[in-house]
């Protein structure tokens, strides 16, 4: 997307303007939302407190280093992950991993799952995996669903799959 920073390009809903992150931020609404971004910093941190992966920096891990960034912060015993380019999501979109470790404790992970495939980075995780994810990053593992599998991780169907696709061409924003 001529390499704009996606989660600050501006959609449209209801007839309002705002930033991918913004709507994303709205759609999760928590109690305490921290941003995981290595770049435009001050704009990110008009919104939330920001943390960055810089200085765990393993090539090639993409996303995984934000999610390894979220567990060192994580002030509580779950971290709910979204990517800030899902500006489809409807409001409270979380709230089946919430019931389901209620229900189900024991579980490392609730992830999403759209009927089809997992959607990795609209999980909630269990706080304590910090370890358990740099080990993985450092046996070479890049990606999220593999170590995802690696965890006892329980699949949450949900009804409205659409809301979870990200935006990687302007295509995807119609």
């Amino acid at each position: 997307m001529l390499g704009i920073n996606k989660p600050l390009w501006p959609v449209t809903h209801n007839g309002v303007a705002q930033a991918m992150v913004d709507h994303v931020i709205a759609a999760t609404a928590i109690d305490r939302t921290l941003i995981s971004a290595n770049q435009c910093q001050a704009q990110y941190a008009q919104r939330a407190p920001v943390i960055t992966d810089a200085e765990l920096a393993v090539d090639g891990a993409g996303p995984l280093m934000g999610v390894l960034a979220g567990l060192r912060y994580a002030q509580t015993s779950w971290l709910l992950i979204c990517p800030g380019d899902t500006p489809h999501l409807h409001a409270g979109w979380y709230r089946p991993l919430l019931d389901h470790i209620k229900s189900a404790p024991t579980v490392d992970a609730a992830v999403i799952h759209d009927g089809d495939r997992r959607q990795p980075l609209h999980a909630l995780l269990q706080s304590n995996l910090e370890a358990n994810l740099t080990d993985y990053l450092g046996r070479g593992g890049r990606s999220v669903l593999g170590w995802l599998s690696e965890l006892h991780t329980a699949d949450i169907p949900i009804i409205s799959p659409r809301q979870f696709r990200s935006v990687n061409r302007f295509d995807d924003l119609l």
